[in-house]
């Protein structure tokens, strides 16, 4: 059952301060609901250290408390294997870890990228970069008018 548009942008302040905001830009940069800016406060004033690198009580908190957020990631999208979860900063730097770091040794000759014509030039410049390299070729795909996909 989806909320009704009002109560889902009452749990985002910004449109409290905005209330006319039509928000399209979340690809750069996504507008945070108030349980996440509440978490983050909390934990740069309470819990703030590194996370998996230290012995002290306020390292294991966070180790613990980032493998929880980890726990909950698995439990959402049913995953089996919690070491195929990987956090990263975002959908940019996700992109270019598959691109150059996973996909790039796997890519033979004869191999194509095939990519959306649509798609943000974040997730276009890596594949481009890979297939500047030796092997295959990158192509783009027209969608339908729509913009659909089937």
């Amino acid at each position: 059952m989806a909320l009704p548009l009002n109560s889902l942008k009452s749990c985002f302040p910004i449109f409290s301060h905005r209330p006319e905001l039509v928000y399209l830009d979340s690809a750069a940069t996504s507008q945070k609901p108030r349980s996440v800016i509440q978490s983050l406060t909390d934990f740069y004033e309470k819990e703030n250290a590194n996370i998996h690198r230290g012995l002290y009580e306020l390292s294991v908190q966070a180790t613990q408390h980032y493998e929880g957020v980890r726990k909950k990631v698995i439990s959402l999208i049913g995953v089996a294997n919690p070491n195929t979860i990987a956090f990263t900063k975002g959908a940019t730097e996700s992109i270019n870890i598959i691109a150059h770091g996973f996909l790039r040794t796997r890519l033979k000759k004869g191999d194509t990228v095939l990519i959306s014509a649509m798609e943000h030039h974040a997730n276009l410049i890596p594949w481009q970069q890979v297939v500047s390299k030796p092997v295959p070729p990158l192509r783009l795909f027209r969608s339908i008018k729509t913009a659909s996909w089937s």
